[in-house]
């Protein structure tokens, strides 16, 4: 469910499962993605390359 309740700064719903997933799991995303940084969800987990 978390993935439907997210904003939709990224479209593809590949990427908004990933962003999901870090969520629920509390864990840590390596991403080259530039959309990821606009998720305020992801503020300490997002580690952009």
């Amino acid at each position: 469910m978390v993935a439907t309740n997210l904003p939709e700064h990224h479209r593809d719903p590949a990427g908004r499962l990933i962003i999901a997933a870090t969520i629920h799991l509390n864990a840590h995303l390596l991403s080259l993605d530039g959309s990821f940084p606009a998720y305020s969800e992801l503020a300490g987990k997002l580690v952009q390359m």
